[in-house]
């Protein structure tokens, strides 16, 4: 039986991804007006929401993500609160960090990554020592690559706004030179602390990132009509190796063999990438 304090970390994770989400609408309406007008998840541009319904969303998301934070125990809502800060420093006009070219990328890896990361753990009751926090950067730095990309979905807003990104600041060739080097630092940090002894696995994480790097350089090359669907396919794509590794972890703590590790990681692998292909293939035959 999966023990509450897991379901009260979901919940909590949940509810501070809303409140995000909710206070970043609110004060991003006009940018997103440009940016994001055809998104079906934009209620508030939409008319599907008021600003009164969003600012309701948002206290409730606040209370309830404290709330069960604190059913779990101190630290993880000293963690959650830490979280919430975050939110309100991104995205108010009164801080507006998001708008700040460095610190921007840096609240996100916080909030996205090391967050949900340092809640596991105290909900999972595991030690903080030298291969946790290794295991971290590699983690931020994957995250870090496809963060950086998300701003070729944002140019035209961010740029009557002003608000200078990553992308806006050094240009496209840069961004993703940039972002390719950090998919490169992360897989080498990742080889060297998962410890990969097999061939088989070992090519699977292979072939995964040499894929996400050819999508990138793919977007480095590309039209600007290209751009937005190679962007939605990078993102699965680094979500997909994320799952390669959590399977990885998970099923090594079960002692699986090594012929059934093997199976279930190719079989991820092979979903995702022929998922992703079929994509790719459908968008280029467009243009």
């Amino acid at each position: 039986m999966i023990p509450s304090t897991y379901i009260y970390a979901l919940f909590a994770i949940f509810f501070s991804y809303i409140n995000a989400v909710s206070i970043n609408d609110l004060e991003d309406y006009k940018i997103d007006l440009l940016n994001k007008k055809n998104n079906q998840y934009k209620t508030l541009i939409k008319g599907e929401l008021n600003r009164d319904n969003l600012i309701t969303i948002n206290i409730i998301s606040l209370f309830l993500t404290l709330l069960f934070a604190f059913l779990i125990n101190y630290y993880a809502l000293i963690v959650i609160i830490i979280t919430l800060i975050i939110n309100y420093l991104y995205s108010l006009k009164y801080f507006r960090l998001s708008d700040n070219t460095y610190t921007a990328y840096f609240l996100l890896v916080i909030a996205y990554i090391f967050i949900p990361y340092i809640l596991g753990m105290i909900v999972a009751k595991s030690i903080f020592n030298e291969k946790t926090i290794l295991f971290l950067i590699p983690l931020s730095l994957l995250s870090l690559s496809a963060l950086l990309l998300k701003d070729f979905k944002d140019q035209k807003g961010d740029l009557k706004y002003k608000k200078i990104t990553f992308l806006l600041r050094y240009g496209k060739n840069i961004t993703c030179n940039t972002s390719l080097f950090l998919i490169s630092i992360s897989y080498i940090l990742f080889i060297f602390i998962l410890k990969i002894t097999s061939i088989p696995i070992f090519l699977i994480f292979t072939l995964s990132y040499i894929y996400i790097f050819y999508i990138v350089y793919l977007l480095k090359i590309s039209k600007k009509n290209l751009e937005l669907t190679i962007i939605n396919i990078v993102s699965i794509s680094v979500n997909g190796i994320l799952i390669l590794i959590l399977s990885f972890f998970i099923l090594t703590d079960y002692k699986s063999n090594i012929f059934n590790l093997v199976l279930f990681l190719s079989f991820i692998f092979i979903t995702y990438t022929y998922t992703l292909y079929t994509l790719l293939k459908n968008t280029l035959k467009k243009y």
